[in-house]
């Protein structure tokens, strides 16, 4: 962007331009970026992304004067020599100190890596000050984005940390941070800048004519830098900058230390986002007045004092052991009692007094759904999603997903080729010369990770850059919980370094009569489903890019039809295995997809999502013979069940009219869905 002469620019201006290169342990190089923005009030701020430095602020003063206020290097040298003391820098995975560099997380000790005498500092030897960001940018943002490996520096958890920076016309550099992780793990992250509001290099004279104000009426103590746990009132003390004082005055009296060296807990208003933490001005004393000279700097922030004077744990997913496939059992009742059986599911039964006793089973492994329960009209338990009664079972090349947790894209990518932000990228064809459901190594063929809080089992998993062709490391969790409403919830959330495509799903295949009751029970179902439209597709089941009316045709199925009278009337395919569009309402989350009755048993299932499409599938790929034995003894045939698979439109990424499938840094993908079981007594 220019500005012609005269004119005075009133957008922020963003550039990048080359910092130079980090050679690699396997001497391969990584560019370094920097980034300059700079706004119509002569404000300007870069960034780089080797260890998301902040290299320079520069401010103007009062009297039109601009002066970098940050320390830093001029060049990439500097910030890799011993020299740096996180000048600037973005400080991770626990900024501060962690005490004999060790910590216990939900009954586990991890000792991590101790870089300042016994303790830890800043992250460790290699913290994300260390490392080469990821980096993207939309519009006046850049967003940088780390994955940090299980047990890096000893940290636990696979951490996918995202820092967004923007400069604003206010004159203001608004720094969000934001991570995900695969198990329970201290995240703390800050910024180091080291600021002298007269000037990077007016040195302590300059900064002894500060003034200063800390919101806070608490401070850590502290022994050799270490939290002793208390937390002591400033009131009387030298720590107590709720009044603004010179810091000249007070910086030599500091107890103990040469400076201040602590840490403030930060009074929390009662308002919402933001809150007000410190205020730095710059004075000159002239004929006896005291007068600013610089910009004033002010400091916000979103934590809390518990927040700002202890480490933060992220407790979002967890596991003990990737190696083991754990089994969990959902049973809804007025207490809930789980089974973790590595190998072998143990069905618990909770006997209550309520319209229905629904339990759901779950491993790890795949994210298969094994087992669901749930009474008939006669108060008659069937099992109704068809499955195997072991893990080899899952493992067989027979399993057609029964149940399985589909990603990173579910459904067919035609041509197994995508092209993200400009660049192409093939994905592993596994389906012909298409991609489906992942690929060969999808969701559904990996252990994940596992944390169970309250009646919620959470899986997460991460997939590494380029697995299965994808672009950027993810780290992607389904959340997992029965109600006592004999709701079934899950819900999909993906964060990623690199823009590339995500849409999750749950492959369940559904016979409400039982899972082994076969075809002829399921020619008795009736359907009905949400959606005025359907996705054609060529004889691959690949979208033409057409989404014509369903009205007039066998996909019309917005009054409920018998899915026997209908079955055979889908041209050009042996059954249903259409995405339909689902007509949307004004829902905050969900919307109704579709309602399945089995009349005979009275067992109704609802479906509701937020997702654009529902793939209605009836098991047309099931053999016709007896070769495939489930749960059981069971044999699985075609047309032995139905899938109702929420999603985004199949193949959304080659056909732009379809939405937007992209997920990029910053962002967090969002699949909300919920199976809900019902009974219809009609006698």
């Amino acid at each position: 962007m220019s500005c012609e002469k005269g004119q005075r620019r009133t957008q922020v201006l963003l550039t990048e331009d080359n910092f130079g290169q980090i050679k690699g342990k396997n001497g391969e190089t990584k560019p370094v970026k920097r980034f300059t923005w700079t706004n119509s009030n002569n404000v300007s701020v870069q960034l780089i992304t080797y260890g998301g430095y902040i290299t320079s602020i520069k401010v103007p003063d009062n009297r039109g004067k601009i002066e970098d206020v940050v320390i830093g290097f001029n060049d990439l040298e500097g910030y890799l020599s011993p020299h740096n003391r996180f000048f600037g820098a973005t400080v991770g995975r626990v900024a501060n100190r962690i005490g004999g560099a060790r910590m216990t997380i939900e009954g586990i000790t991890y000792n991590v890596s101790a870089n300042n005498g016994p303790n830890q500092l800043h992250g460790g030897f290699k913290g994300f000050d260390k490392v080469v960001w990821e980096h993207y940018v939309k519009g006046r943002k850049v967003i940088l984005t780390y994955h940090s490996a299980d047990l890096e520096e000893g940290h636990p958890g696979d951490v996918l940390t995202t820092v967004t920076f923007e400069l604003t016309e206010n004159n203001e550099l608004v720094i969000d941070y934001s991570a995900t992780t695969t198990k329970p793990t201290c995240v703390n992250l800050t910024n180091h800048s080291y600021f002298n509001l007269a000037g990077n290099g007016a040195g302590a004279a300059g900064l002894y004519q500060h003034v200063v104000s800390l919101n806070a009426d608490r401070i850590t103590e502290t022994n050799a830098g270490i939290p002793t746990g208390k937390i002591l009132p400033v009131s009387g003390s030298i720590f107590d900058l709720r009044l603004p004082k010179v810091l000249g005055d007070i910086l030599n009296n500091v107890p103990g230390q040469a400076g201040f060296d602590n840490n403030f807990c930060v009074i929390k208003g009662l308002r919402t986002g933001k809150s007000f933490c410190g205020k730095k001005l710059i004075t000159l004393k002239v004929e006896g007045l005291w007068r600013s000279t610089v910009t004033n700097l002010e400091y916000s922030s979103t934590l809390s004092d518990s927040d700002v004077s202890s480490t933060n744990l992220l407790s979002l997913n967890t596991s003990t052991n990737i190696n083991n496939t754990i089994y969990f059992s959902l049973s809804r009742g007025t207490s809930r009692e789980w089974c973790f059986t590595p190998v072998k599911p143990t069905a618990i039964h909770v006997p209550i007094s309520s319209l229905l006793i629904t339990s759901i089973q779950l491993i790890n492994y795949g994210g298969y759904i094994t087992s669901i329960k749930v009474p008939d009209k006669k108060r008659n338990v069937e099992d109704i999603v068809i499955g195997f009664d072991t893990l080899e079972g899952y493992q067989r090349p027979e399993n057609m997903y029964f149940g399985s947790t589909i990603g990173r894209f579910a459904n067919r990518i035609g041509k197994s080729k995508i092209t993200v932000e400009g660049t192409t990228y093939q994905l592993s064809p596994n389906n012909g010369p298409n991609h489906l459901h992942g690929g060969i190594k999808g969701f559904d063929k990996v252990i994940w990770e596992y944390y169970v809080r309250g009646n919620q089992v959470t899986l997460s998993y991460h997939s590494p850059d380029l697995e299965e062709g994808y672009p950027g490391n993810v780290v992607a969790s389904v959340v997992f919980e029965l109600t006592d409403n004999d709701e079934f919830l899950m819900d999909y959330s993906a964060t990623t370094t690199k823009p590339t495509i995500v849409n999750m799903t749950n492959h369940s295949y559904f016979n409400l009569a039982g899972h082994s009751k076969g075809s002829t029970e399921l020619y008795k179902h009736v359907i009905s489903i949400n959606a005025d439209r359907v996705t054609e597709v060529d004889s691959q089941g690949i979208p033409t890019g057409k989404l014509p009316s369903v009205s007039g045709t066998a996909f019309d199925l917005r009054i409920p039809r018998v899915i026997g009278d209908v079955i055979k009337k889908v041209p050009n395919s042996p059954g249903y295995d259409h995405n339909y569009c689902v007509s949307r309402g004004t829902e905050q989350v969900y919307s109704f997809v579709a309602k399945v009755l089995h009349p005979d048993s009275g067992r109704v299932f609802e479906v509701y999502s937020n997702q654009p499409g529902v793939q209605f599938y009836t098991g047309n790929f099931l053999p016709d013979d007896d070769s495939l034995k489930g749960k059981g003894g069971s044999v699985y045939r075609k047309h032995g069940a139905f899938c109702l698979e929420t999603q985004m439109i199949p193949d959304t990424i080659n056909h732009n009219h379809f939405g937007n499938a992209v997920l990029y840094p910053g962002e967090r993908y969002h699949h909300a869905a919920k199976f809900k079981f019902l009974i219809e007594n009609n006698n």
